[in-house]
């Protein structure tokens, strides 16, 4: 199975999503064109969210990452699917993807093959 990775307001490296320890432009798509939006973000991202006085912290589709690199984030493709995202995260309707993430002009998209086996 191959999934699209589309990131929506390009890519022109890693240094500011690093440095915010968040990105939350990504989207991804199946083989059947359902549009998926995870929320990548780092530990330490959290630990500065989630201060003592706070309860709980909590992010729908949230994926952690020890680095916030494109090259993570492709990675993280395969895990995703093995523990079936698909199923526990709502996709996006077409008028949500239009209404956050046009215009189309700086997506920049990766192909990513899982197996489907693992």
């Amino acid at each position: 199975m191959i999934y699209e990775v589309i990131f929506t307001l390009g890519h022109n490296g890693d240094e500011e999503a690093i440095y915010r320890g968040c990105r939350g432009d990504v989207l991804i798509i199946d083989k059947l064109g359902t549009f998926y939006d995870p929320y990548f973000i780092t530990l330490e991202r959290i630990r500065g969210e989630f201060t003592s006085d706070r309860i709980c912290y909590l992010w729908n589709k949230m994926v952690i990452l020890h680095e916030l690199t494109k090259e993570n984030i492709l990675k993280s493709i395969q895990e995703l699917h093995d523990l079936q995202f698909y199923k526990s995260w709502k996709p996006l309707t077409e008028e949500r993807v239009i209404e956050f993430y046009y215009p189309k002009d700086d997506w920049i998209s990766y192909y990513v093959e899982v197996d489907d086996y693992k």
